[in-house]
């Protein structure tokens, strides 16, 4: 599944990370980060995909897209 963008928002929503902060984490401007957000580009889109899964969310396809994506799971 491919995340639209709306999904690569709500995955650092989930994750309580400002752009600044992924911008600072992920070595991507906070600029392309927001374009990314509101379009989807490709090589922007492809690395935040793998961040996010890398900090626990889970992209699900759902009847909602632009909300199809999991909170990690807290540990135990």
């Amino acid at each position: 599944m491919t995340p639209t963008p709306s999904q690569l928002k709500a995955a650092r929503i989930l994750l309580g990370w400002t752009r600044q902060e992924v911008s600072t984490k992920l070595g991507i401007s906070k600029s392309r980060i927001s374009k990314a957000e509101g379009v989807r580009l490709e090589q922007v889109g492809d690395r935040l995909v793998a961040f996010y899964t890398a900090a626990g969310v889970e992209f699900i396809d759902g009847k909602d897209p632009s909300l199809a994506a999991r909170a990690p799971r807290a540990s135990k």
